[in-house]
């Protein structure tokens, strides 16, 4: 799996769901997503493009678990308005 597209009409990106998924490149998730799951992507150390399929304010809005994000190379998403930067979480074994 090196690319992924969450579609419109997804709401909910359950817990854990891509962790280690060594060689994902590309994200694009829906503009219908209101929550991202603990650890969804974390671990993804290929991941460097996530685009988000709505605009900024609906991407701060959706709830987003625990570390969702740590250890990947992603230090953006790129919305339909604009950027955000992600916190860059990076965590050492």
């Amino acid at each position: 799996l090196t690319s992924l597209v969450i579609g419109d009409g997804v709401t909910s990106i359950g817990e854990w769901a891509f962790h280690y998924c060594h060689n994902l490149t590309n994200v694009i998730i829906g503009g219908s997503v209101t929550s991202i799951g603990k650890r969804v992507f974390s671990d993804c150390g290929s991941l460097t493009f996530i685009t988000f399929n709505g605009t900024v304010e609906e991407w701060n809005a959706i709830e987003k678990g625990n570390d969702w994000n740590v250890n990947i190379p992603a230090t953006e998403v790129v919305c339909k308005d604009g950027k955000v930067e992600l916190d860059g979480i990076m965590e050492f074994i």
